[in-house]
C-alpha cells in the first residue's frame, strides 16, 4: 500500500512539473506588432458627424481608403485612390503617429492621434485644412482589411 502511495505521489509531482512547464504565458504583442497590417475604414466622422459607415451612411466615400503599416514604413491610399508612402513613428507615449513622406512635405495628415489600438481596432483622429483654409476634424474607425 505504501509503494502505491509513493508511486501516485511521484506521478502527481511529475504531472505538475510537466504541466507547469507547458503553461508558458504568451508575450503580449507590442503596439508596433498590433498596428503592422492593412486597415480599412469601418466608420468615419467629420466634425463629429458620421459621413461614412459600412452598411450605413455614406455621405463621403471612404471605401478606397487603406492604411498599411510595416514595422517602420506605411502606405496611405486616400479616398480618391491617391497613394503616399513613407516612414512612421509612434510619438507622445504611443498616443500619436508621425508620418514622413519623402518628396512630399505637404502630405496630410502629418500626424494622427491614436485613441484605440488592438489587433482588430485602430481608431485615429486628425485635422485637415482645405484650399479655402477651412479645417475639418476627421475620426476614422479602422478594422483589418484582410
Amino acid at each position: 500500500m505504501r509503494k502505491i502511495n509513493i508511486f501516485l505521489t511521484t506521478l502527481c509531482l511529475i504531472g505538475i512539473i510537466v504541466g507547469g512547464a507547458s503553461c508558458k504565458k504568451s508575450t503580449p504583442k507590442t503596439k508596433t506588432e498590433l498596428i503592422s497590417q492593412t486597415w480599412k475604414v469601418q466608420k468615419a466622422e467629420e466634425n463629429g458627424t458620421v459621413v461614412f459607415e459600412i452598411g450605413g451612411a455614406q455621405t463621403v466615400n471612404y471605401t478606397p481608403l487603406r492604411l498599411s503599416f510595416s514595422s517602420t514604413g506605411f502606405t496611405w491610399i486616400d479616398s480618391q485612390n491617391n497613394s503616399s508612402s513613407g516612414t512612421w513613428v509612434f510619438a507622445s507615449n504611443d498616443t500619436a503617429i508621425n508620418f514622413t513622406v519623402p518628396n512630399n512635405a505637404s502630405f496630410s495628415p502629418a500626424s494622427v492621434t491614436v485613441s484605440d489600438l488592438t489587433e482588430d481596432i485602430l481608431n485615429i483622429k486628425y485635422t485637415t485644412t482645405n484650399a479655402k483654409g477651412q479645417t475639418t476634424s476627421v475620426t476614422l474607425y479602422l478594422v483589418p482589411a484582410g
